[in-house]
């Protein structure tokens, strides 16, 4: 007939991988050669990248379809499978991102974990010490979740040959000068650190190749980049550019770095900022974040050049006479061998070093630390510089008060009184720099003031939560060494007496038969009543701090400085509410509403560090951003926090409610900072406290240690929690 419509032929298959933009416009994908994409669900590189994404510079996530009809075959094997897949879907997914099960995670927590009856000593003693390194120090425990992920550090550019195009072409000096200007946070927190047209003046004058002043170049160009898109429409491959460059001169600066100051500061800018940068798979992107080869390289380099103390000699007679030029570069050279020192002591935790090490390293930074103390006296010093100082003061009382808690920790009343001392001088030194900061009003810019005072008050805060969490875990052994009648004289505890630790503080709380017993209870209970609430205070600081700009830039914290510090404050929260759920009283905190919103809240100011123009969180993990995995750690929490509103809805009873408070073996807990307890003098002639506690449930469930809901932060916070 002649108006009849022709027969449509047969449809062509649906395209079983198309990615999001595609999808979400309806049009077709170009997709290059399927076996050369990267992990599905993650950002694809450039060259890996549908055409329409990779020509117009958008991010490329390619998922598996689900268009078109399923044939009858598939229908009818699919309708009898439906019913056994449901029950499994999540353990399905779990396995398909490499996330880690509940029971893995449990595997690496000092609280619950117990070797089998068959396991061997050997075994049992490389378990234990696993163990003990994930529950001390929280990078260790962080390494080991990401480890199961397959995502993260997935999208890392990784360079299969040198870098051909020389990086002062690659980048001009109009936008090396226009970068630098995004710099303003990193040159404040990492002493000695130049500017791009410095460094890159230097590359294009110097003839010999340096392969650490080429890395400093490209990994500061590249953090900047990232947060900016001013430069994407006209040099669209200037990042990918850059990214393999950091590839490939990272690579040959791993293993023959150069004896200069700039691998010095290469060092550190990895290690707090980029640490799986240079990373050669994958597979090894979680260990770079202990930044343990970037510390050791940064040691070694920087005592070739005598920049270590008591090699770089500061002379405090010298200091009124130099220029302001010479102060700078002499102070600033003995900061940064202060940081690099300090850090080297604690790379493998807190705990790991002697107390005779310990005195050792002191020796070397106390003169030092009494130039830096009196140099304000006698010169004007720059907002940055009074921060610099005062940040490395911080970190020499850590180490001070933790060589006086391993001295005194056999003494419950000996450590009450050292661990109050350390409180105090903290916050003295609050105050001397807040005094410090005003005589710079007129010579300092008021942004560089008012991040100086923030940053400082939060430091010295959280250096008290640090010796408080240390100080409550070496009573608790102390109080275990005495149930075993194991009383070794060893200052330092093992691996093994790390483990457990929820039966421990059991133990300490029921045994108070003896002095001992009761002096341990006196200590936990004067400690332990304030913590939860001192540390939702310090978490408000680090909120107040991420408001802080310098020269209009957001802040941008370190990740071992700072961000380290929210992680471990965060999971001590978490803990102790389960603690009140699971063994005391049946219930949550009475503030629990508001310890959620405040979790939340750090995670999401984590995220505004991650997310740049053009890149959101998820392409950030995959591309081994550690503020992107730390967010993700931080929603696992608040889910964690979910879990624990239900279970206390549900009613299920708790122990007696009892006069001494929760408390947790993993850190400290600090709300406000009024001394509300007992005077020194009245606080050992209290009579004992006649209670019980069962805490052998010490741990919450990490099943959700890996999940990640993006949508969580930005959707108003809504946690089905009360208002608080």
């Amino acid at each position: 007939m002649p108006n009849s419509k022709p027969e449509r032929g047969t449809r062509g298959r649906y395209a079983r991988l198309l990615c999001q933009g595609c999808r979400s416009r309806k049009i077709k994908c170009n997709l290059p050669d399927i076996n050369e994409l990267g992990p599905l669900g993650s950002p694809q590189t450039p060259e890996r990248s549908c055409e329409r994404c990779r020509t117009l510079g958008l991010e490329c996530v390619i998922e598996r379809s689900t268009l078109g009809r399923p044939s009858s075959k598939r229908s009818e094997s699919e309708t009898g499978r439906k019913s056994n897949s449901a029950h499994c879907h999540s353990a399905t997914q779990n396995e398909e991102l490499g996330s880690p099960s509940n029971s893995q995670i449990k595997d690496h927590l000092a609280l619950e974990s117990t070797a089998s009856p068959g396991t061997t000593q050997e075994i049992r003693a490389v378990a234990d010490k696993t163990v003990f390194e994930s529950v001390i120090e929280f990078q260790h425990f962080f390494a080991l979740a990401l480890g199961k992920d397959r995502i993260f550090g997935a999208t890392i550019p990784r360079s299969t040959s040198g870098c051909m195009t020389p990086l002062p072409e690659l980048v001009s000096q109009e936008i090396a000068s226009s970068l630098d200007k995004d710099l303003a946070w990193y040159r404040f927190f990492i002493p000695s650190l130049p500017s791009l047209v410095d460094i890159r003046h230097r590359l294009k004058s110097d003839d010999e190749l340096n392969i650490g002043t080429n890395l400093l170049f490209a990994l500061l160009c590249l953090i900047s980049c990232d947060t900016t898109r001013k430069f994407d429409r006209l040099h669209p491959r200037l990042k990918w550019n850059l990214q393999l460059a950091i590839s490939s001169y990272g690579q040959e600066f791993i293993f023959s770095p150069p004896t200069h100051c700039d691998s010095v500061v290469v060092c550190l800018l990895l290690a707090e900022y980029r640490p799986t940068a240079v990373g050669l798979s994958q597979h090894t992107a979680h260990r770079a974040i202990k930044s343990t080869l970037y510390f050791n390289i940064a040691f070694k380099v920087a005592e070739k050049l005598e920049m270590l103390p008591s090699q770089l000699n500061l002379s405090f007679a010298d200091i009124p006479a130099m220029s302001n030029e010479e102060f700078e570069h002499q102070i600033t050279d003995s900061l940064q061998g202060m940081k690099i020192f300090s850090q080297d002591i604690i790379l493998d935790g807190l705990l790991s070093r002697p107390v005779h090490l310990l005195q050792e390293a002191l020796d070397r930074m106390a003169p030092h630390i009494h130039v830096y103390q009196n140099v304000f006296r006698h010169r004007p010093c720059s907002p940055r510089i009074i921060f610099q100082i005062q940040w490395a003061t911080a970190s020499y009382m850590l180490l001070d008060s933790l060589k006086a808690t391993k001295q005194n920790w056999t003494n419950p009343q000996r450590l009450y009184h050292v661990v109050d001392e350390i409180e105090q001088k903290c916050l003295e030194q609050i105050r001397f720099c807040d005094r410090a900061l005003s005589n710079t009003t007129q010579s300092g810019s008021p942004e560089e003031v008012s991040a100086a005072r923030s940053l400082l008050e939060y430091r010295f805060h959280a250096v008290i939560g640090r010796i408080y969490g240390i100080a409550l875990l070496h009573i608790m052994v102390l109080r275990s060494r005495a149930s075993n009648n194991s009383f070794s004289g060893d200052s330092e505890i093992n691996p093994l007496e790390a483990n457990q630790m929820g039966a421990k503080l059991s133990d300490a709380m029921n045994n108070i038969s003896d002095d001992l017993g009761v002096q341990s209870v006196t200590f936990l209970s004067h400690f332990g009543h304030p913590f939860p609430d001192r540390l939702l205070a310090v978490l408000e600081m680090f909120i107040g701090c991420t408001d802080l700009k310098l020269d209009g830039i957001p802040f941008q914290a370190p990740f071992r400085d700072i961000v380290l510090d929210i992680l471990v404050f965060s999971r001590s929260i978490v803990e102790n509410n389960s603690i009140n759920v699971k063994n005391l009283y049946g219930k949550m905190k009475e503030n629990a509403d508001q310890q959620v919103l405040v979790i939340a809240e750090c995670a999401k100011r984590l995220g505004n560090m991650v997310a740049s123009p053009g890149k959101s969180t998820e392409a950030a993990f995959a591309g081994g951003c550690v503020f992107a995995a730390s967010t993700k750690v931080m929603m696992a929490f608040i889910d964690i926090m979910r879990d624990l509103k239900k279970e206390s809805d549900l009613g299920k009873a708790g122990q007696v409610p009892l006069t001494v408070s929760d408390t947790s073996a993993e850190g400290p807990s600090m709300s406000t900072f009024e001394d509300n307890s007992p005077d020194s003098g009245s606080l050992w002639s209290t009579e004992p406290i006649p209670n019980s506690l069962n805490a052998g449930d010490f741990v919450f469930d990490w099943s959700t240690i890996m999940g990640f809901d993006e949508n969580m932060i930005n959707n108003d916070l809504n946690f089905e929690f009360g208002s608080g």
